[in-house]
């Protein structure tokens, strides 16, 4: 007897999370915005400049895309140009 009513216990705790799950999904659905472009549907290219900034502190202008040198498994820091 006391099987049958913990494997029933068992069952509702597992009904109950499978809901909440669910209700947390669609709630997250309804409260998040949107993953689309917007109403026109279009991107503005940035038409700004990036430069390298190397440990020294030294910045260096970086064309992107491009190559620039750099070593192995090393940090390698871009920044936008605000100037």
């Amino acid at each position: 007897m006391e099987e049958k009513k913990s494997k029933q216990i068992i069952k509702y705790i597992f009904i109950v999370l499978l809901v909440s799950v669910f209700a947390y999904l669609i709630v997250g659905e309804c409260m998040l915005p949107a993953d689309d472009l917007g109403e026109n549907g279009s991107v503005e290219k940035y038409s700004g400049t990036w430069e390298r900034v190397l440990p020294n502190g030294r910045r260096i202008s970086q064309k992107i895309p491009g190559h620039c040198d750099a070593k192995k498994m090393k940090p390698l820091l871009l920044r936008r140009n605000f100037r």
